[in-house]
Parts: C-alpha cells; sequence; structure tokens
C-alpha cells in the first residue's frame, strides 16, 4: 500500500531518501573534491545533520575518508572530507589491429597506469585478459580491487547474442559468446561498447566538445564512424548501430543494384585507410602503401597524393552536408588516423560546403589524439564503477 502526506504527495521511504541523499553528496564530492560538512551543506542545501549522518554512513561503508581538518585562522578547523578514490579500480582497453591501448584509473579518473602492447598472434580473450593483469600490476594495485573493465569494440555490441556486428576490419570480433568469454577471463565486470562513441564521450567530458549539446565526432581512420553525445549521453539508437555512417551510400556513383557488405558499407569503401592506399596505387603511387604515407607525400607537393587527398575532401563534404542537415551541430570535432589530417582534408572544404549547403559547423581536430577512445574508456568505466561500489557498499538498488 501506497501512502501520502498531507498534501497528498507520495511519501519518499526513509530508506530511499537515506540512499538519496548518500548519492548526492557522494557525486558532489566526486565532482567538486575535498570540502568541510559545513561546505557540503551550503552547497547542496542538506541540512548539517543530514550531511553529517550521511558522511558517517558513507565512511564506514568506505567510500569516503575524513583527509584531516581546514586551515581556516577564524575559528575552530573543520573536518575536510574527500572520496577513498582507490576502493575500486577501473581498466580500460582499446584494441586495434596490431596493438592494444590499455590503461587503469580509480574512481576520481586519475590514471594510474598506462601501457602500449603488441596484439601478437594470442587469442583476443587471452591477450586483453593478459594485458590487463599486467597494468594493474603496473599500477601497484590488487587486482581484487578492479571492479570494472571497458573494451572499446570497433562496431555495435548487441547483448541479445553477445557479439559485435559491423567489425569488418577486425572479423574476430564477430565471435559469438565474446563477452561471456570476456567475463570469465577478466573475473570481473565487463562492458564492450563502441570504439567511436567511447572517443565522442572522451571528447565531449574532457576534450573540445566540453558544454556542446549536441555534440558530434567524426571518426576516419581504418574505419569510418561517428560518436552523438546528446543531453550529456552517447545515443547509440535501437539496436547500438548509431553512427555507423561507413553505411551511407556516398562517394561514388551507385549504379542499379549496388549492394553493401554485411560490414563493410560503401562510404567506407571510400573514405577509410585501405580506400585511401587502394586509390594511390590506381594512380601509379606504389610507394604509399599507408594512408600516412599519401599524407606525407602530399604535404611534400606530390599532385597524385594531393589528387587522391581532393577527392576524399569531395566525399567528407557530402557527409559534412548530410551530417549537419540532420543533427545541426555547433561544430564536430574530427579525429582518427586520417581525421588528424584536417590540415590537408580542410583545403577548399569550406567553400565546397558552401557549394552544397547553408548548414555546416567549424571542424575541430581531436584534442586528444590517439588516446581518445582509450580515454572514453575510463570515462565510462568510472562512471559505471561508482554505480556499482555504491549500490554494493550501500546495499541498494543501482537506480537508487
Amino acid at each position: 500500500m501506497r501512502t501520502t502526506g498531507g498534501d497528498g504527495a507520495p511519501a519518499v521511504a526513509p530508506s530511499l531518501l537515506r540512499a538519496m541523499n548518500q548519492r548526492f553528496v557522494l557525486d558532489w564530492l566526486y565532482r567538486h573534491g575535498p570540502a568541510t560538512r559545513p561546505q557540503i551543506s551550503r552547497a547542496i542545501g542538506l541540512s548539517q545533520p543530514t550531511v553529517f549522518a550521511t558522511l558517517a554512513n558513507l565512511e564506514d561503508v568506505g567510500l569516503v575518508r575524513m583527509r584531516g581538518r581546514s586551515e581556516d585562522q577564524t575559528g575552530r578547523p573543520a573536518l575536510v572530507y574527500e572520496v577513498d578514490a582507490r576502493t575500486s579500480l577501473v581498466a580500460a582497453v582499446d584494441i586495434g589491429r596490431d596493438w592494444m591501448r590499455v590503461m587503469v584509473a580509480d574512481l576520481l579518473g586519475t590514471i594510474l597506469a598506462s601501457n602500449q602492447v603488441r596484439r601478437g598472434t594470442r587469442p583476443l580473450v587471452a591477450a586483453v585478459s593478459q594485458a590487463v593483469a599486467a597494468t594493474v600490476d603496473e599500477a601497484r594495485a590488487a587486482y581484487e580491487d578492479l571492479t570494472q573493465v571497458v573494451i572499446a569494440a570497433p562496431g555495435a555490441y548487441r547483448a541479445g547474442d553477445s557479439r559485435v556486428r559491423y567489425a569488418a576490419q577486425l572479423p574476430e570480433w564477430r565471435h559469438p559468446h565474446l563477452f561471456e568469454e570476456f567475463v570469465a577471463a577478466l573475473g570481473t565486470r565487463v562492458a564492450i561498447e563502441n570504439d567511436v562513441n567511447l572517443a565522442a564521450l572522451a571528447e565531449h567530458r574532457l576534450g573540445a566538445g566540453q558544454n556542446m549539446d549536441p555534440f558530434v565526432y567524426l571518426h576516419i581512420g581504418a574505419g569510418v564512424g561517428l560518436g552523438l553525445v546528446v543531453h550529456g549521453e552517447v545515443y547509440r539508437g535501437f539496436s547500438g548501430a548509431a553512427g555507423e555512417i561507413g553505411f551511407l551510400p556516398l562517394g561514388r556513383e551507385l549504379p542499379s543494384g549496388t549492394r553493401a557488405g554485411r560490414n563493410s558499407g560503401i562510404l567506407e569503401q571510400e573514405l577509410a585507410a585501405e580506400a585511401i592506399v587502394a586509390q594511390a596505387a590506381g594512380l601509379g603511387l606504389a610507394r604509399a602503401t599507408t594512408a600516412e604515407k599519401v599524407f606525407e607525400l602530399a604535404r611534400q607537393g606530390d599532385p597524385r597524393a594531393r589528387e587522391v587527398v581532393s577527392h576524399q575532401t569531395e566525399i567528407l563534404a557530402a557527409l559534412l552536408t548530410s551530417v549537419s542537415a540532420f543533427l545541426d551541430p555547433e561544430f564536430i570535432v574530427v579525429g582518427g588516423g586520417i581525421g588528424q589530417n584536417l590540415d590537408l582534408l580542410g583545403a577548399g572544404l569550406v567553400d565546397r560546403l558552401d557549394d552544397l549547403s547553408p548548414l555546416h559547423p567549424r571542424l575541430v581536430a581531436s584534442t586528444l589524439g590517439t588516446e581518445v577512445t582509450v580515454r572514453g574508456a575510463v570515462t565510462h568505466g568510472v562512471e559505471l564503477a561508482r554505480e556499482a561500489v555504491f549500490a554494493e557498499r550501500m546495499g541498494v538498488s543501482s537506480d537508487a
């Protein structure tokens, strides 16, 4: 039976209210750092007795701790409280074709250890498990303190069949029951998230896209993808495939009957790294064996390399016009191995955008560079770990 107060409003159970206050105070300390009890009370509008009791509860379960006393000279020094950030650890993994980037962080997102590990010939799950264990050890931490691992995947993860779809560049991701294998090998909570979504989250929270809403991140590298952040949250779509722009039918004339591949779309076949190398080879640039080399030759003035870049600029203009018409962002952050070459791709791009549409945002290069995805995985992992640790220590639902 639900009871109500005198004004007809639903009553809030004392246990739920207590959990809400605990979460409110803890989240405030995560965001703002160490503070005294009176400072917290004034900042969040709870009475001092409520704050005192809440901090005592959080201290009892090891989520906060006393740091010392304030240096206020006008009265009696007050106790200063802070989050116990080493209560739990987070590991983040960004897996490339040949290398993995791994970071271990505490609950404040402070990076405790970072590694770049060659993949070698080891199976995917074993390689990730070994790299995470080595990085935790480098952080001089206990593996049992690891609460959450976030793994960046080059496609859309669907929990229903526990596999990653649309990972054209790394087919091993399409192995069924991959999630369960990761959980068994790592022995802790695991989340698999699209790598471009994580990069978008990192740029929105830490990089060039702070305070932007909506925020768009465009990745151009071995694959092509778009990450969208709306109201501070990554937008994933119905099946988790939002942002899989590699399947857009852009980049070339499409004769009747043209069909996209199941894992690699038409745009990706025109704009990603392998496409650039193929275009260069078609123009006789046999020594341009990587996209990086093509851009290097273009900077040196090679006319064939410049022709390839010009073609990429034309495709990029069509893509940006489409994105702008749907989302109308203030600006778009561009990253990835190819996206970092805005100095070349941007040459003539503004004029071409003007030709195609009156709607076009500013373009900004990623500020987090090659670490953008793994930093996003850290950010996401910290959020998940905070939820899990609070629920576990306080004995409440993670929805409280």
